[in-house]
Order: structure tokens, then sequence, then C-alpha cells
């Protein structure tokens, strides 16, 4: 049984009863020294057996060490007795006589003693025993770490220690989540069983990125960089640190004696050293690389194993000398002294608009937050793990540079993609108020981003000032439906990293420390603008999110939940700079034309990914864009920081398993040896229009939440319409009510959106509606099937068909009168390449079949995540006794078929 200790004086006096008894996250908790793994083997010996192992045993440690023997104690009544008696008589006597016990007192352990143990527990996993009065005063010294556990008796046992008393206490919580790896590198990428992960074609990723291919920027980075030019630095910059530990020192000549011999060296566990993220690192994000030597593992997963072992060296996490030192602070100030100057230009603009926000037009305001949007993009240039050369030192006409093209414009003809705009108008509506940005790097860099963040929270100030609830007048874009409600300030929050890593990249301090750097300022604009972020600190409006995930390499569909689910909570996440764009996309060789909304599907939320370009992946980028890149600067535009783009993705789809079912669209025939004109790429497409119709699913459940009770005394209801007028009748000649309109309009424009649907039927059109004219397939459906059901709270659903669009006049059938686009529409049921329907009732199911992919697939929405979830395979037995169907309108069917169902029920 493995257990923690807290210090490793504890380590060589812990019994296994006392350690089975106290729960880990007390152990844990226990301040100062650095936590020290314990193995506990039990063999049926019992409590006297364990205590003498244990007695021999400190013993043997006190001999190890040099220790004198203690001296074998007398009873002082047999001596006062017997003080006139022989000693022979004495002795029978003293036999004789019950030996009181000594009350305990703990050994006490020299630093040589101390060291060596926690050696021998860190390196050998020496299994120990030790004492239970120890481990009941070591429990005793946190009464209020764990509410779990169990108090202690205040009846002293025969040692004098409280002993533990037995009482009924709450369940634990479960422990936090450890991380799975979707697949293992080396394996097939399939994400077949993930419930999370981009939108692919056949259900595989491309191949990860690695670092044994010279030439590129991924082979120099791991077998030249992080040697010569971060860790040199790291030494330089902390020499005066490092005189204090001399552990330290060594460590850090150990990690670069295997950075010197990259290609051999393997990837080892990161060592006990008292991080919260140990555990993660070795049980899940190294797990499938132990071994692998660093050119052949993840380039990312190296670059990040790298940092965590410069503060596995420096004891980062311990009590050491150098506990919680940053190694990268030196370069983190010179560079925020460094850019002044660019700091002292930008101060200026920004208090302009705080103060003018309210007086602006909704363009205006659009405008100027994609202005700052680009300033936070180009910012990121001021990358100190790509130019750590010079520190911080020439980081001024960097920043300089950057906020000049991003002020005068010139930045966005080295765009190669511009979503800044869309995503600007969409921070301004009245529904998003919950802003994330997740910071990349400290310095000029993450000036760039509280300006964001300070404009963001100032332009929806003026945006509520003006909001009335109609179109153009400040409420921000809509189709003014809505009526006026209260305009929300916005609330950003700064998701940080929890330790320091990539040299420059930001945690809590550096905000904070920024935010006081500007108010102390002499520059009076800057000042002000100091003042007024602290304020936003202040007020709540900022809020500071620091987390250990963001400082590990696992693909963000791979975050842990509770971080994921912080990021659902937020209406748009602003995603910033270079690794956090690689984590993105699993760092994963995608094709550069790879759609952003396919590989990003998985996000939670809708997101804008800010990045210049330092690494050699990227996607949603056009051919022509590509090739312009490569013209104007062949050898380094994907490495450089020159390029950049902004990509927005406004609700990305999910519903990864729904649009799996795609992958088995024509399996069966495939394995039976019959060709089934489809490709991998008519597959994705179809993968995203069920994603598309999932979703849309989601929002009318969400929609039939909402809608009030019908009205019992408005007994012309039904025949009215939103605003009370007639009712239209639909194309079967249904009264349209409104939410049959609205579950119309979600389908029709999630169908849209996917650009895959050619043609849309349904009800509530009066013709096909033409939606892509490059879609390839056509959809047929009933957005709210019985909706009249809604006046008696019955339950309602969605029905839908998928055809391929007819490629030519030949696959027109004959008999049909109908033009060439209803032709589309009306093909036979037996060419439907996938059909499914939705009912929508205390629980939103989902059932979904492809052509040749097997029975029928069911699913659940979670109300956690609105994600659907698979239930399970839907069948119908050759036989049964149980019939189901809606025989609503029995008396309008043919009389052969009535009297079938009648015979049927007889």
């Amino acid at each position: 049984r493995g257990m923690i200790l807290p210090t490793p004086s504890l380590i060589a006096r812990a019994s296994p009863s006392r350690v089975a008894s106290l729960p880990r996250s007390r152990l844990l908790s226990a301040p100062p020294r650095p936590l020290v793994p314990l193995v506990v083997r039990c063999q049926g010996l019992g409590e006297k057996g364990l205590k003498k192992v244990a007695e021999k045993k400190r013993r043997a440690a006190k001999a190890k060490a040099g220790a004198p023997k203690a001296k074998t104690s007398a009873v002082k009544t047999a001596k006062a007795k017997a003080a006139n008696t022989k000693e022979k008589d004495s002795k029978e006597k003293d036999s004789k006589a019950p030996t009181p016990r000594k009350k305990y007192a703990p050994p006490a352990m020299d630093e040589q003693l101390a060291r060596e143990t926690e050696e021998r527990a860190l390196h050998k996993a020496t299994p120990f025993f030790a004492d239970t009065d120890a481990m009941a005063l070591a429990a005793a010294a946190l009464p209020d770490a764990n509410p779990y556990a169990k108090p202690l008796d205040p009846t002293p046992n025969p040692n004098g220690i409280a002993r533990p008393r037995i009482v009924a206490t709450p369940t634990p919580p479960a422990p936090e989540e450890i991380f799975v790896p979707l697949c293992a590198p080396d394996g097939p990428n399939s994400v077949a069983n993930a419930a999370r992960a981009p939108l692919v074609a056949d259900g595989k990723l491309p191949d990860s990125i690695v670092s044994d291919e010279e030439g590129t920027w991924a082979h120099d980075t791991v077998n030249r960089r992080l040697r010569e030019d971060i860790l040199s630095r790291v030494v330089s910059d902390n020499k005066d640190a490092l005189k204090k530990s001399r552990v330290a020192t060594t460590a850090l000549k150990a990690l670069e004696a295997e950075l010197s011999i990259a290609a051999d060296a393997q990837i080892r566990p990161v060592r006990d050293d008292g991080g919260a993220d140990v555990e993660r690192w070795n049980k899940s994000i190294l797990a499938p690389h132990l071994g692998t030597t660093l050119l052949c593992a993840p380039w990312l997963v190296v670059e990040f194993y790298f940092y965590r072992r410069v503060l596995e060296a420096f004891g980062y996490f311990g009590d050491g000398p150098l506990a919680l030192h940053d190694p990268f602070s030196a370069d983190k100030n010179a560079g925020l002294a460094a850019c002044a100057d660019a700091t002292a230009a930008l101060a200026p603009r920004l208090n302009a608009f705080a103060k003018s926000a309210a007086t602006k037009d909704l363009d205006q305001r659009v405008s100027s937050l994609k202005l700052f949007a680009l300033v936070s993009l180009w910012g990121n240039r001021m990358d100190l793990s790509i130019w750590p050369e010079g520190g911080g030192g020439d980081a001024g006409g960097r920043s300089s540079d950057a906020l000049n093209e991003a002020m005068s414009g010139l930045g966005e003809e080295k765009l190669l993609h511009d979503d800044a705009g869309e995503a600007a108008a969409f921070l301004l509506r009245r529904d998003v108020a919950n802003v994330g940005i997740v910071v990349d790097n400290a310095g000029f860099e993450l000036v760039c981003d509280l300006a964001l963040a300070d404009a963001i929270v100032c332009a929806r100030r003026g945006t509520a000032a003006t909001a009335t609830g109609d179109d153009g007048d400040g409420s921000g874009p809509g189709d003014g439906s809505d009526p006026p409600a209260t305009f929300e300030d916005a609330r950003v929050t700064f998701h940080v990293k929890g330790h320091p890593t990539f040299v420059s990249d930001a945690m809590d301090k550096d905000v904070r420390g920024t935010v006081y750097v500007m108010q102390q300022s002499e520059n009076a604009e800057i000042a002000a603008m100091g003042r007024r972020w602290a304020t936003h600190l202040s007020t709540g409006a900022w809020v500071i999110a620091p987390n250990n995930a963001w400082a590990q390499p696992q693909p963000l569909w791979d975050l842990p939940s509770d971080v994921f689910d912080a990021l659902r909570a937020e209406d748009v996440v602003v995603l910033k700079g270079d690794a956090n764009y690689r984590r993105l996309l699993g760092d994963r060789r995608w094709d550069f034309s790879s759609r952003f909304s396919d590989v990003a599907a998985y996000f939670p939320t809708s997101l804008l990914a800010l990045r210049t370009l330092k690494a050699e992946i990227a996607c949603g980028i056009a051919a022509e864009q590509v090739e312009r890149a490569k013209r104007e600067n062949p050898h380094g535009w994907l490495v450089s920081g020159a390029y950049g783009v902004a990509q927005f993705l406004e609700k990305p789809a999910g519903h990864l398993e729904v649009a799996s079912v795609a992958w088995h669209w024509g399996a069966e025939m495939d394995a039976a040896g019959v060709r089934l004109d489809c490709v991998d790429t008519e597959r994705l497409e179809l993968a995203r229009v069920l994603a598309a119709l999932a979703g849309a699913c989601v929002e009318i459940s969400k929609t039939l939440r909402r809608a009030p009770p019908p009205d019992p005394d408005a007994s012309s209801s039904e025949g009215q319409g939103a605003d009370g007028a007639a009712a239209p009748t639909n194309a079967t000649g249904d009264k349209v009510k409104k939410l049959d309109v609205l579950a119309n309009a979600l389908v029709r424009d999630a169908l849209h959106a996917t650009g895959c649907v050619r043609y849309y039927a349904s009800e509530e059109e009066k013709v096909v509606v033409e939606l892509d004219s490059g879609g390839a397939f056509v959809v047929a459906c009933d957005p709210l099937d019985g909706s009249r059901n809604l006046d008696a709270s019955l339950p309602t659903g969605t029905i839908f068909g998928v055809h391929r669009v007819l490629k030519d006049a030949a696959e027109n059938e004959e008999h049909l009168i109908h033009d060439d686009v209803e032709a589309h529409a009306l093909q036979r049921g037996s060419a439907l390449v996938a059909a499914g329907y939705a009912s929508y009732s205390s629980a939103t199911n989902l059932v979904v079949a492809v052509a040749g992919g097997g029975p029928a697939t069911e699913f659940t929405l979670s109300e956690t995540d609105a994600q659907f979830k698979r239930v399970g395979i839907l069948s119908c037995p050759p036989r049964g006794q149980t019939y189901s169907l809606n025989d609503a309108r029995f008396a309008d069917w043919p009389q052969g078929l009535q009297k079938y169902v009648a015979k049927v029920r007889e």
C-alpha cells in the first residue's frame, strides 16, 4: 500500500497501522518539507509484530548514525526496595516486578541520516516501518487540514498519545481526475472512444510532431536551442541564487548533459519534488513516452518536460533555499522594463477609448476593439523562449515594431487569416459577458493582453449605456427579436500558468506585478491606465485563475475536467500564443487547409485564437495565403513570428460521438467486398452535418424547456401566430406556431454553417431552400414534429433524412414531375445516406443511422456539458409481440391498412 509522508523524520517513525488510518489528503497538506514516498508492506505480522519490526529498524538506524545505544532502564520502585539487599536478590525482584513503559520521546535524527533517508525514499523506494505515536503526533499537528479526518480521542494511551477514535465520517470526495492520453503516439491515432477530440474524416488524428528530422525548427529546438540558448541563460541569470544550492547546480549540469546527447537521452519520470502535478506528469503525460529519446518523443511534450525538469532541479516546490524561486524572473523583469516606450505609446490610445466608449457608435466600438485585439496578437512576438540571447534588452525595439504595425494597420498585411472584426462584434453582443483570456507571455505581450481586457470592459460598458434592444443601436449584432434587457458588464478571467515555464510565460504574480508597475509609472498616461486596471482587479471585473494544467503539454481536448468546465462556463475564450495554439491542435501535422472549425470542434465555447507563427504547425489557412507567405519568406514564414492568424469560431460543433457515426458509412459493405461510392472527404462532410443536426437538437431542447406553459384560457391560441394574427399553415396543412419557426431557423442555420448542405427541405419552408451551392448533401427535415402536442405538454421531436445531391439528370427518377430542385429532396428512402430523429421529453434522446453502417445508434443529452452521449445500439428482433405506431390519423389511412392494423390488435 503506497502512502505519502510529509517529512523524512516521520518516515523512520510512522507505523503502517497508523498510516492506513490517516487520509492521504491530510498528509499532503502538511507544510513545509517536501513530500516523500513511503512504501508500507504488511505481511500478516500483527500489530505487535509490526512494532517489533519498527523497533528493530529504529535501532539499526541509530547504530548506523553512530548514536549511542540507549541504556537499559531500571525501575525506581524496585531500586528503593532492594537498596540494602544483595545484587542477586535485587535482580530476581526486578525480573518479577512489572516494568512500567516509559513515555515515548521521538529520537532526534541528524541531518546526515535525514538526507540518506530521503534519498532512499526518493530514488530507491526503500520500505519503511514507523511508529504509531509519531503519526498520531503528525495528525494532531494538523487538526483542520482535512474535514474528513477522524478526530482524536482525548484519552491518552499508555504512551501518552491521544488515540484515534472511530467515528462516522462523511464520504470523502473522489480523487482528482487523472488525465489519460487519448491514444499512444506510436499507435493508431484513433479517436473512436474519445468524448472530446477534433473532427476528422476517418477517426484518426494526424501524426504528432517529433524532433528527429534534421533541418526542422523542432529538431533545432531540442537538439540545440534548449541547451545552448535557454538553459545556459537560466544558469547565468541565476548564478547568485545557485550559490545557495549545490544540489540545484548539479541537477542543472545533469540536465545539460542529457540535452547534449538528445538522440540517446531517454525521458524519465519527474521526481517527487513536492509538486502537486507529479502524479499527472508520471502516470499520464509521460507514461507513453518513458524510455523514449528526447528526439523521438512528441516535440511539445519534450519542451514542457524540459521546463519541468528545470523546476525540479531548482527545488521550486520544496522547502530548500530555492523554493518558489522563478528561474526566469530576470528575463521577465528586463522585458517589461525594456518596453517602456511602447507602453507609453499604447497608454494614451487606450485611455482615450476608455473615456469615449460610451459616446461612440457600435461600428466605432467594434473597430476599436478589433484594433486592440490585433495589438494583443502582435504582442505575441515578445516571446523570450524564441529570442533569449539578448534577454529583455532588445525587447524594446521588437515591442515598438509590433505596436506600430498593429496601430498603423500594417500588421493586417501579415495576417494569413483574419477574423478579428467578426470576433470584436461578437464580444459586444448582449449575451457575451464572461470572457476568458488564456495568457501566454509576461512582459509587453501581457501589457497588450491587459489592454485588450481593459478595452473589452470599457466597450461593453459603453454599449450598455446606449443599448435599447434594437439592432444597430448598441446592443450588438442580433436579429432584433430580443426584448430590451439588462446589459451585463464584462467579466474577464485571465487563465495563467501555475508555475514558471517557457521562460516568459505569465503567472499570477506577473499579472499583479505588471499592474503595480503601471500604477507606479512616472508617465501620467501609464499611471492612469494602471490605476484603472487595479480597479478592475479590486471590483472583480478582472479575475486571475492560475492552474498547472496550462503549464503541461497535453492537447486541450484532454484538459482536466475542472479546467474544461471552467472554459465552458465562459461565453468566449481568447487563446493567446504559439504554445497554446499548438496544444489546441494537439501539436500534430495538420494540413494547412484543414478547417479550423473541424480541428477546434471539441472546444467547449466560442473561441478566438490569436497567434504569431513560431512553430511548423497551422490549420485553416487558404492555399493562396500559404503560397504568398512562402514567396515572401521561403524558409522562415512558419517560425519567425512575422506572420499571424486571428481565427474565430462561434459555438464549435462538438457532439463528436454523434459525428463519429459517419465513419461507419459503408463499413459493412466495405467489409463484404462491395464498393460503396464514398470517400473519407465525404465521410468528414457527413460528420459535420450530423454534428450540426445534433447541435440544433440541443438548442431546440433548450428552447422547449424555456418556453412558457400553454395558456388554458387562450382557446384560439392554436390558430394564432406569434403576433396574435391568424397563423399560417405549413406544407402539410398544419398551423405554424412560433416554436415551429424557431426550430426551423435553428436547424437551417446550423446546416448552413457547415457549408456541406446544398438543399434544405423543411415542413416549415414553402420551397426547397438552397443553402450552399458547393454542398454535397440534401437534408429533409421536420424540425418540430408533433408541435400540436405542446399545448398538452406531450413529447415532440425532430425527424431528418440525408441524401446526396443528384449528380446528373440520369439520377432523377422519371416519375417525378417536380422541377430539378425538388427532385433532389424527393429521392427514394433506399437512397438515404443517413437518417435519424430526436425526441424531447423529460430527457432528450437522439437516434442516428447511416447507410451500410449497421444498426441505429442511440444517444442521450447530458445536462452537464450539453453533449450527446452514446447509450447503445437500437435494433428490432426478427419476431416480436410488441408494435408501436402513431394512429392519431387512423381514419385517414387506406382501408387495407386499417384492416391489417385492426387484425394485429386482435
